[in-house]
């Protein structure tokens, strides 16, 4: 399946309301969109709805799991990567119940206090299943999705000031992933990560990823408070063992 749909898909599907339609969007991403899950075999999807349209999640697993991403993780990336927020996230349909880190990441987002979750045995509003969250306001930051981006693409680091971006070629194509950070930070999306999740919500499979030409991570000049090569070295080589470790670094003004 692709990993987005226009308005006007959902609104053709059948389903009694907006919130079942979306999450049969959100299990048909669970069951179609190839997963790299082979350490746990759980796998999971998310369906995010927002003005501009539809963006899905996948669960992806990494060699360490501190690389790994979950869906609903996947979702927000994915929708700040391609369109942006716009008003808000209106609705996110996930079929197993958030972890308590899905759940902050999801509050930080831009008008999080009007989200509904929808999970398979009914909607609720996102502030009941994290009352008296930490949000980017408590810190004097602006709600993730609505922080000035660098100059290549839509990285978010209110607080560590490190954005990047990871581009993947192939023969035909390029994907490219940024780095989304959590004020909580550790449910911050790494751009190497992101960038082989959105490649599977395109449409590669895992072997595809034997077909990656190069890997390019983008940072910016001052960004020195995040060691980015890192992530994307694992992320390198867990998906790409044919390019040893090998991936080019391109440090831009901010």
């Amino acid at each position: 399946m692709r990993g987005h749909l226009t308005l006007e898909e959902l609104e053709a599907m059948e389903g009694a309301t907006v919130g079942e339609k979306l999450l049969k969007v959100a299990f048909k991403a669970k069951d179609e969109v190839p997963h790299v899950v082979g350490i746990s075999g759980f796998s999971v999807g998310a369906a995010i709805l927002t003005d501009k349209g539809v963006y899905c999640g996948v669960n992806m697993e990494g060699r360490d799991m501190a690389y790994s991403m979950h869906a609903e993780q996947s979702a927000v990336h994915h929708v700040l990567g391609r369109d942006g927020l716009g008003e808000g996230v209106k609705m996110i349909a996930i079929t197993a119940s958030p972890c308590g880190f899905c759940r902050q990441l999801l509050s930080e987002l831009y008008n999080s206090e009007h989200t509904t979750v929808v999970l398979p045995d009914g909607p609720v509003p996102l502030t009941s299943l994290l009352p008296n969250a930490f949000s980017p306001s408590t810190v004097g930051l602006p709600p993730l999705g609505k922080a000035t981006p660098p100059s290549f693409g839509p990285s978010q680091s209110s607080w560590a000031l490190s954005p990047a971006a990871v581009t993947l070629t192939f023969p035909t194509h390029t994907t490219t992933g940024f780095f989304m950070e959590s004020v909580a930070h550790n449910m911050s999306i790494p751009a190497a990560t992101a960038a082989f999740n959105i490649a599977l919500l395109e449409g590669a499979t895992p072997d595809d990823f034997k077909q990656c030409v190069s890997v390019k991570l983008t940072t910016v000049k001052n960004g020195t408070k995040l060691n980015h090569e890192v992530a994307t070295r694992e992320a390198v080589d867990t998906h790409c063992p044919h390019l040893k470790g090998a991936f080019e670094v391109e440090v831009v003004e901010n």
